[in-house]
């Protein structure tokens, strides 16, 4: 006879398993004044405990068409395909941005930011790819 060891089981027996939906969240930071950066926090975050990693890129992006768009390498540093693993069982993981502080006396701007899926269950699917930052 065999024994089974270590089995975790995400759910309610008879009922089928919830498929995880992945969204980022807007962020919001005061820059502030001076020199050096703050982090802005973009939250992505599963609906539900997945039993695999789920791993999701992230970017920022330019759209060019709104007023108050921040400017990258100016008002922060652009992130390119940066890649945020939410590990087993867990629901949320920070992306972060680095907001450079300035002098300026300026309306609020904002980022953009992305996320496109990588890994994880192949039911896994993105309900919220876009979020901005203030």
């Amino acid at each position: 006879m065999q024994r089974i060891q270590n089995v975790v089981a995400l759910g309610t027996p008879g009922e089928p398993t919830p498929i995880p939906e992945i969204t980022i969240d807007d962020g919001s930071v005061v820059e502030g004044s001076g020199t050096g950066s703050t982090m802005l926090v973009f939250p992505i975050r599963l609906t539900a405990p997945s039993n695999a990693s789920v791993q999701v890129s992230f970017s920022t992006e330019v759209t060019g068409s709104a007023a108050n768009e921040a400017t990258p390498g100016d008002d922060y540093d652009a992130v390119s395909g940066a890649v945020y693993t939410i590990s087993p069982g867990q629901t949320q993981v920070n992306a972060m941005v680095a907001i450079n502080r300035d002098f300026d006396a300026e309306y609020d701007e904002f980022v953009q930011a992305r996320i496109t899926f990588v890994s994880g269950p192949g039911n896994t699917t993105i309900a919220r790819s876009v979020a901005r930052g203030i």
